[in-house]
């Protein structure tokens, strides 16, 4: 039964179906579906909504207060599937059934064509093919029903497919429309999705054409596209249906790494909510739709779409959801230590957590294409094994995968602690969890402070800042995204909200996990204290030298940096804190003993267990071959020590002999490896006597330059 409402339909009537001819179109949808063995359940029945299109709904008639949960209401058989399956002339392998039943309704196609074509690509010219067929395809009922395409379509001009509305993904928008998503991961995904259905295109044309001559027909671009988006937007993968899939099902699996994608008719016309609990089944026969919501009389039926971003809806279907619990931020690595050997690079990564099956990858992860996403750690409501669980001890990383924390863990490992965990080992994951597991020595990082760990959510914080800093640049340059067009009623209004929908999920993403390290760092920064700030060091410092010798200290500072004092605000001012710390490291080594303890426990407290600056020591002779030299910063320390010497003179501190060439060396490795430069935007409480300077947009981000103290 089919029910229309009095919605209004957006944009031109007049380049629609009357809403009479798309009502009688799916009425005749109907009569073939079930004809063909389609089936629905007494409970249910089909609407129509020029809002929500073709849905399924409980019946206000139904015979039960609530449809039980488990209750199968709706089914399609496989034969009435169309895919590369029919393109290719593939039977199914149905047990004691006839493979002629799948017959391809006898349509020819170009053998060259088909043997170097992507399954997608076969399958699009198939559906072009049957849509050329007109009523003379058998699958002309369940054609008809499908959306069409405006003319003059965004960036495709020309004529354009009528259909039952028009499809709304942004493939189809005008570059007015397209820059509302500059900044953002669907940008790049639009890009990338076009450069393949190009390719698909610019590789076959000539075959397209010469076949279409054959038969008397024209298919443009614009047609070929069209397919292509149907496909996306209501095909089910292969893989769901496979005979690899349980053994139970009769269609074939193509191709594993590039699965052809199947269309269900009827199946495909249903909504999605990221809250259904409705699960899709299959035998050998026919694929299902089983409820599980309970949904009482009136209320619709929900097709599971799968839990993704809304970069994913909006590319594929036109549709973003508020509050998407499964939204995400995709990041990409832009790695500099390629050249390292592999074990430094991938040293947290287990062996087993690789997996050859690209199925089998972890949720979170696109290792094909080196991408990472980011949840919404406030929004995610499911517990999910590839993600650090919320009882956790590092709460700040539960928006990131696991498998990122891995590769940044052993890209930024340390010698001592690479070391360490070979002869003790420990798995990031055991970091990231309240009780590890027992094989695993988690004490390795208790005496190291957890150094990895926050050099890591030093590296996240900054990839992320740069990918909000882009977002909201091309907010500030773009007046389409601050102004909505002016027609409420028109289509290009509609993809404003969506978009707006979209950019303000971003942006809350990327926002809460900025919150959530930069509480992490500026803790270990002030309460915590595992990271030391050269300003509180210098503190400490003056505390405990006699009064001669600070000044000796200070002036060394202030003739070696060019500046009117040594302070750290100076030092911090001309971007001169990784040499300062090179400097006052080699100036501590030569404290006397009662110097250095006193020194540490302002540091550290005494019952900490060892001591910095023993460690520092050991760190200082720690000179490894594949520790890559900070040649930069080594040539900031020598040249600061010239211009010391030059003007007071080689005595007391700055004698030449506590300062060889290879000590120098050894200090700015060691400053390499044991500082973190960390960005505290808006942090205008100051750190370590350093005030953040405010302008008229608010505090002027500080950057200072910490060392690890455990």
């Amino acid at each position: 039964m089919l029910d229309d409402d009095e919605d209004m339909l957006l944009g031109d009537e007049s380049q629609v179906l009357p809403v009479s001819e798309q009502r009688a179109r799916f009425l005749e949808f109907l009569e073939w579906f079930e004809a063909c063995g389609g089936w629905l359940s007494d409970y249910v029945e089909f609407k129509f909504s020029l809002s929500r299109g073709v849905h399924l709904c409980v019946k206000t008639t139904s015979p039960s207060h609530s449809i039980p949960s488990k209750t199968t209401v709706l089914s399609c058989p496989h034969e009435l599937t169309l895919s590369a399956l029919n393109a290719w002339d593939v039977p199914p392998l149905y047990p004691n059934r006839n493979p002629k039943e799948f017959h391809t309704k006898r349509l020819d196609l170009p053998e060259n064509l088909l043997e170097g074509a992507r399954p997608q690509a076969a399958a699009a010219l198939w559906l072009v093919a049957q849509r050329k067929l007109g009523d003379k395809s058998w699958w002309a009922p369940y054609i008809n029903t499908l959306p069409g395409v405006a003319p003059n379509s965004g960036m495709h001009t020309g004529a354009g497919i009528l259909g039952m509305g028009y499809v709304n993904t942004p493939i189809w928008w005008d570059l007015l429309e397209r820059q509302w998503i500059a900044g953002t991961n669907l940008e790049k995904g639009l890009v990338d999705l076009e450069s393949i259905w190009e390719k698909d295109w610019t590789l076959w044309e000539k075959e397209i054409k010469a076949w279409s001559d054959k038969n008397g027909w024209e298919v443009t671009q614009t047609e070929f596209y069209w397919a292509l988006t149907m496909l996306g937007s209501r095909a089910f993968p292969s893989r769901l249906v496979a005979d690899s899939s349980a053994g139970k099902s009769g269609l074939p699996l193509l191709d594993e790494h590039d699965p052809d994608m199947l269309l269900y008719p009827g199946m495909d016309m249903l909504n999605h909510d990221p809250e259904t609990k409705n699960r899709w089944s299959h035998d050998s026969d026919n694929f299902d739709l089983v409820c599980n919501d309970e949904p009482v009389a009136g209320q619709e039926i929900y097709n599971p779409y799968g839990a993704k971003s809304n970069a994913s809806f909006l590319l594929s279907y036109g549709f973003v959801i508020e509050n998407n619990p499964h939204d995400s931020i995709a990041v990409k690595l832009a790695r500099k230590n390629q050249s390292l050997p592999a074990p430094r690079r991938r040293s947290f990564v287990k062996p087993d957590e690789v997996p050859e099956d690209p199925s089998m990858v972890p949720q979170g992860t696109d290792l094909n294409r080196g991408l990472f996403f980011v949840r919404p750690v406030s929004r995610h409501i499911v517990k999910d094994p590839d993600y650090p669980s919320e009882t956790g001890l590092n709460k700040h990383l539960l928006g990131f995968p696991y498998v990122l924390l891995n590769i940044l863990a052993g890209d930024l490992e340390v010698p001592r602690e690479r070391r360490a965990r070979a002869e003790r080992p420990c798995h990031i994951r055991d970091l990231l969890l309240e009780e590890p597991s027992r094989d695993s020595h988690i004490d390795v990082y208790a005496e190291l402070g957890q150094r990895n760990i926050l050099a890591v959510t030093n590296l996240l914080l900054s990839l992320l800042r740069v990918q909000l800093t882009r977002l909201s640049n091309a907010e500030l340059t773009n007046e389409g995204l601050l102004f909505p067009p002016k027609d409420s009623t028109s289509i290009k209004y509609s993809r404003w909200c969506l978009v707006r929908t979209y950019r303000a999920s971003q942006r809350m993403i990327l926002e809460e996990n900025i919150g959530l390290l930069s509480a992490r760092l500026n803790a270990a920064l002030t309460t915590q204290q595992e990271l030391m700030p050269l300003g509180t060091a210098m503190a400490y410092l003056n505390q405990v030298m006699i009064p001669s010798e600070w000044q000796e200290f200070l002036a060394g500072l202030q003739a070696g940096l060019g500046l009117e004092s040594g302070s750290a605000e100076d030092i911090w001012a001309a971007e001169m804190e990784e040499p300062a710390w090179a400097i006052f490291l080699g100036v501590t080594m030569q404290l006397g003993h009662d110097q250095l303890r006193k020194l540490h426990s302002f540091m550290k407290p005494a019952d900490s267990g060892g001591y910095w600056f023993d460690l520092l020591a050991v760190r200082y002779h720690d000179d490894e071959e594949d520790q890559p030299l900070d040649v930069e910063n080594a040539a900031g320390v020598r040249g600061i020590l010239d211009a010391v010497q030059a003007t007071l003179g080689a005595t007391g501190f700055w004698a030449q002999a506590n300062w060889d060439d290879t000590k120098v060396r050894k200090l700015a490795k060691i400053v390499g490896r044991e500082t973190l430069r960390i960005t505290l935007a808006g942090y205008d409480a100051g750190v370590a006597g350093m005030q953040g300077h405010e302008d008229d947009d608010g505090a002027e981000p500080i950057v200072v330059t910490a060392m690890f103290v455990q």
